[in-house]
């Protein structure tokens, strides 16, 4: 093993061995850009990685680093990695070996630590905690695992496996796999925020566009109703998010959650959740008919509670209206209310971020839900954004740390979390709940574990296959032209989906 240098790297080039895919990845998270070569020299500070599987039946990785330094002197650093684990499928382990041996290399290459995640590049890092626990792992066995076999940090073990074991009273049993939830996407917004890469589009000027949509969308909701009923499944919990839900005209909106609460809410429905989302989508009748069609939990997302914050972000409301718009909500008496926030958000500083908390805690929601900021593919701050920097990487970092002592003193405790790609400081997203309001369909579509039914554009339909925690899973069309136009089509491959592992 090399001693740290803190050396720079300009780039890497690629050899054709079979591992090009990992080892690009473990090249980004260290966001060490890939060089071309005309000849078979390397060029002044770049490197090259070559790898080779050792064994087969528990096979190890053996990795060589070849680096030229500011002499033009080849230096070559190399890892053995310890062999597979025995119940790791060869391939997983192969690629699982091969990323923790580059990293330390890397690490010990350069002296940075692109994160506290390590190698867990996953959306879902719960998942593996929960395959652990399922092999009857205990809690320090875990954490000892994430970081000797993924390289995670301490405090980021702790986080999932406390949060995993949390978890584990909501997870449904062999038993329950005739309960799913439903989720039903509205893509329609008032306007696009600067961060904002969902597939949604602004609501239509005419009517009879968001008229032609909802014709679709009944149609698919009364598809999945008839579809439930046929095999006989129980809905859990609903969903209703997008986009902006509350962004559609008064009288849409309430027919949608009459007719979702006629067609797909029964007796067994534990959790009925709206995104309410801004306060300039939201009103007084809008709040009238989430209560009256039953909805259970309101998600209210202001994202900052600073002004020129939510100029900077495309918000066309005011501190004011979020305050107010959650007033109405709470005094209406809808069980549960949820706030989110991003932390890393363009020019706020910790100061901003502690000023919006102490703003929530008097609020006192019953869930908070902390984003990090991530650039992200099709948002415009992607599009108008070179990069997030060092220091705002460890903003980000400090940030998550404010907001997770803030939710502490509300009384609150992380109940999920997921990550996503180009996150500031690949750091996570966690979600915070009073015990005993935990957010049902949220630990289900994190934890994979109960079938989700997707409805409207660019929902998924994941399907637990019974006796094995596995997916078989259908997407919707992203564009809402294309949902429309194929309708039928979508609609039946579902009804098959579903019908292959719950017709009895």
């Amino acid at each position: 093993m090399i001693a740290a240098t803190k050396v720079k790297i300009k780039g890497y080039i690629t050899v054709k061995d079979g591992f090009q895919e990992a080892v690009a990845d473990m090249m980004a998270l260290f966001e060490i850009p890939e060089m071309e070569t005309l000849d078979d020299s390397l060029p002044s500070l770049a490197i090259c990685i070559r790898n080779q599987v050792e064994g087969s039946q528990l096979p190890s990785i053996h990795t060589v680093l070849e680096y030229v330094d500011e002499n033009q002197e080849r230096q070559e650093y190399e890892r053995h990695s310890l062999p597979a684990e025995p119940e790791e499928l060869t391939t997983t382990a192969i690629r699982r070996l091969l990323r923790l041996n580059i990293f330390q290399l890397l690490h010990h290459l350069t002296g940075y630590t692109p994160g506290p995640w390590g190698i867990m590049r996953g959306v879902r890092p719960a998942k593996l905690v929960h395959r652990l626990l399922d092999e009857g792992m205990d809690t320090s066995g875990i954490i000892s695992h994430l970081h000797e076999h993924y390289a995670v940090s301490h405090e980021k073990a702790t986080l999932i496996t406390d949060i995993a074991l949390r978890q584990r009273n909501f997870l449904l049993e062999a038993k329950d796999k005739q309960r799913v939830s439903v989720y039903i996407g509205i893509p329609y917004c008032l306007s696009k925020c600067y961060y904002c890469s969902f597939s949604s589009a602004l609501l239509p000027s005419v009517h009879s566009e968001i008229d032609k949509f909802l014709q679709a969308l009944e149609k698919d909701i009364n598809s999945a109703a008839d579809t439930i009923t046929k095999c006989g499944l129980d809905v859990d919990s609903l969903y209703i998010g997008g986009g902006t839900p509350t962004s559609l005209p008064e009288q849409d909106f309430a027919a949608l959650l009459s007719l979702v609460k006629k067609k797909l809410a029964t007796t067994h429905t534990r959790e009925f959740t709206v995104e309410a989302g801004r306060p300039d989508s939201t009103n007084e009748t809008k709040i009238l008919a989430m209560c009256q069609a039953g909805v259970t939990r309101v998600s209210v997302n202001p994202q900052s509670m600073q002004e020129k914050t939510l100029k900077r972000i495309g918000r066309n409301h005011n501190v004011r209206d979020i305050i107010s718009m959650f007033q109405k909500i709470r005094d209406i008496g809808i069980p549960v209310i949820n706030m989110d926030i991003i932390v890393g958000l363009p020019g706020e500083t910790i100061t901003d971020l502690e000023d919006t908390l102490k703003q929530i805690s008097v609020l006192c929601p019953d869930n908070l839900t902390v984003h990090t900021l991530a650039l992200k593919r099709g948002s415009l701050l992607m599009e108008n954004h070179e990069g997030l920097s060092q220091d705002q990487k460890l903003l980000a970092s400090k940030m998550l740390v404010t907001a997770e002592r803030y939710a502490s003193q509300m009384g609150m405790v992380p109940y999920y979390l997921y990550r996503q790609k180009n996150m500031a400081g690949n750091l996570e997203n966690v979600g915070y709940a009073l015990p005993g309001k935990e957010c049902l369909y949220n630990i289900q579509i994190i934890d994979e574990r109960q079938t989700i039914i997707g409805i409207g554009p660019a929902s998924a339909t994941k399907a637990i296959v019974p006796g094995k925690h596995k997916l078989s899973s259908f997407y919707n069309p992203k564009d809402i032209r294309t949902y429309i136009d194929h309708l039928p089509t979508h609609l039946q491959r579902r009804e098959a989906l579903i019908a292959k592992w719950f017709n009895n």
